[in-house]
């Protein structure tokens, strides 16, 4: 049944999920079929970068308004000495890289904003015999030149962070014959590598695994259509909002999702009184009371969600306990350090704590946020408004994974909200 109600809530829309999505055009790009991919939600720049990188690399990609239909290579790029520009993508530098150090080709890469400095595993590359060329001391630009690996086993550490496991895990049935992966470090098996595999099922490739070992054994056929769903990264902060508002919110073709790990964090604000029913057409986001209890839990599944948790914090009614938190010191920004200097400028009791971070129920005040070039610091904490007027600073660096999302906050009138 589709939701019609007569009081018309807010409505939103949200992008495709880019780890969804990117997981996805790599596959079928390396696929031997013709695979329409089914969007649920805009492109943003992430999935852009990943778009054109592919098409530079050879892989016809036909967009045909709310889908794509990608025309796979069969595990080899035709265009294979190219210059790769992945702007500030670090899942697409991961996952292309990869790809060429499996599959072979010779490519440059360059990036932008602060991903020219963010760490790249390199060392995994070489082991599949590639060989890397820097120009300066940061990891961008640099260029790769591999042929064909004849590595069969590979030990992939995940403590900084999984893409290049999955990268790997999403290549590695092109390569011809049983290919083992061993996952080692702190986040194992997390939801974005059990993503990674669903998505490999959905690709007809067989695996085995035991415990942090997967052996792929078979590539099988691609399927000729397949969905990807809408955003729930982009979907908590509007879940927040209505929770923040005690309002209604609805989001258009959102749904429920086991296969992202942000649903985690639906199942928090739920717990804090936030009810959600799912239509046809999308997700309705029920505020029901003013007060709401804080934040006791390890984010180290969902930890972009850490964020939204800690701006959410100061207004709960009980301290906030948040947890599993080192993940988020090596990303866009150092997102403990910025969680903290927002926390501050609104005048928000907190403490940073050697498991992560302790916040106190408080009385906000009126701030300028920086995001730091952060895309998930701005929409975090332009959550604020909710309570008091926060000006957030460089609302554009929004469009890496969200394009439309601070025009879609202004149209609703439910956050007190200037930039500068």
């Amino acid at each position: 049944m589709s939701f019609f109600l007569d009081e018309n809530p807010p409505r939103f829309e949200v992008p495709s999920s880019k780890s969804i999505l990117l997981r996805t055009l790599l596959l079928a790009a390396l696929s031997e079929e013709e695979v329409e991919i089914i969007l649920n939600g805009a492109f943003c720049e992430d999935t852009r970068a990943m778009i054109s990188c592919l098409k530079t690399l050879g892989v016809k990609i036909d967009e045909r308004g709310s889908a794509l239909l990608v025309h796979g290579c069969g595990g080899t790029f035709p265009d294979r000495n190219v210059r790769l520009e992945v702007k500030e993508s670090a899942a697409t530098a991961r996952f292309l890289s990869a790809a060429l150090a499996l599959c072979g080709g010779d490519a440059l890469f360059s990036a932008s904003g602060t991903l020219v400095k963010r760490p790249m595993d390199f060392g995994i590359l070489e082991r599949a015999g590639a060989t890397i060329t820097r120009e300066t001391e940061n990891p961008f630009p640099f260029r790769i030149s591999s042929g064909r690996t004849k590595e069969r086993n590979f030990a992939v550490d995940t403590t900084v962070s999984t893409q290049f496991a999955s990268a790997i895990l999403l290549c590695a049935a092109n390569l011809g014959s049983p290919f083992t992966v061993r996952l080692t470090g702190n986040f194992g098996k997390s939801g974005y590598l059990q993503m990674t595999l669903s998505l490999m099922r959905a690709f007809g490739i067989c695996f085995s695994e035991e415990e942090n070992l997967i052996e792929i054994t078979s590539k099988g056929r691609a399927p000729t259509k397949i969905s990807s769903e809408a955003d729930l990264s982009a979907a908590s902060y509007f879940c927040s909002l209505a929770l923040l508002k005690a309002k209604k919110i609805f989001l258009k073709d959102v749904k429920r999702s086991a296969l992202q790990p942000d649903d985690a964090f639906l199942t928090l604000l739920e717990e804090r009184g936030l009810i959600l029913r799912e239509y046809e057409n999308g997700l309705l986001a029920e505020g029901t009371k003013s007060g709401f209890q804080g934040f006791d839990c390890d984010f180290s599944g969902f930890s972009d969600q850490a964020i939204t948790a800690a701006v959410l914090a100061p207004f709960a009614d009980t301290p906030s306990f948040l947890r599993g938190l080192h993940h988020l010191r090596l990303q866009e920004s150092d997102r403990i350090q910025a969680i903290c200097e927002n926390l501050r400028r609104l005048g928000a009791a907190y403490r940073e704590e050697e498991w992560g971070l302790k916040i106190f129920p408080s009385s906000v005040r009126p701030a300028t946020i920086e995001p730091y070039g952060d895309h998930r610091i701005a929409m975090a904490f332009a959550l604020a408004g909710a309570r008091t007027h926060v000006t957030i600073k460089d609302p554009g660096c929004c469009r890496k994974t969200f394009e439309n999302y601070f025009e879609q906050v202004i149209r609703s009138e439910l956050l007190d909200i200037g930039f500068d």
